[in-house]
């Protein structure tokens, strides 16, 4: 997939006090994205992110309520990876020296220059399709790292190591999670082979994994095997 059918399946929450400047660079932004929310403040930001799937987050720094410094610690209090555009007029190191822990993805300076956000929102999609790869979101505050097999709470931060079985099983069903995951794969590559003990073993699997999950994402397709609903 392209960066831009990449951009084209994401949401962006973009924060802007200046309404001319909102409106302008929200118009833009719809015609790259799928989805595009806006706020004039980092408040009413925080309170989208936590309402909505956002996959990008561009912000200016100087807002009222809640500046885009703050805000930004806020929100990797509550997600570490999501990416972070700073758009900024000061180029200081004192604001520079304060972003520096909050993993941030690129600065735009302003006046917003068009080449430069494509840029930003392209190395964004970059990392989001990368990081896809390797953890994807089982609920809102719940992500699997497929590579090494363990769920990361986003509210407490734990992470919870899954068993051999319980990680194949679920690299399993995360390859495509429009797809079903046959039976007879499941079995295949977890070593299910007394066929008696088959479907004990499997219902036992799943319902330790939705314990850990904590909410019922592994569905039984009647006759064909499980998938992921997220």
């Amino acid at each position: 997939m392209n960066i831009v059918n990449i951009l084209k399946s994401l949401n962006v929450l973009y924060i802007e006090d200046d309404k001319v400047v909102l409106d302008s660079i929200s118009t833009i932004l719809r015609y790259m994205v799928a989805q595009v929310f806006t706020a004039e403040n980092g408040k009413d930001a925080l309170d989208i992110f936590r309402k909505e799937k956002i996959d990008i987050i561009l912000t200016d720094i100087d807002m009222p309520k809640l500046n885009g410094i703050e805000f930004a610690k806020r929100v990797r209090q509550i997600n570490e990876i999501v990416p972070i555009i700073i758009i900024t007029s000061y180029k200081s190191e004192e604001y520079l020296f304060q972003s520096m822990d909050l993993k941030l993805e690129d600065y735009i300076i302003k006046p917003i220059n068009y080449d430069k956000l494509v840029e930003s929102l392209s190395k964004c999609a970059y990392k989001i399709e990368k990081d896809v790869k390797v953890e994807i979101f089982l609920t809102k505050d719940i992500i699997y790292n497929k590579k090494g097999g363990f769920l990361i709470n986003q509210i407490t931060k734990e992470k919870s190591k899954l068993t051999e079985k319980e990680m194949k099983f679920m690299n399993l069903l995360a390859e495509d999670t429009t797809q079903s995951v046959t039976y007879e794969s499941i079995n295949s590559v977890l070593g299910f082979n007394n066929f008696d003990n088959n479907e004990n073993s499997m219902r036992s699997l799943i319902s330790k994994l939705r314990k850990k999950i904590g909410k019922n994402i592994i569905k039984n397709i009647s006759g064909l095997g499980y998938k992921l609903e997220i």
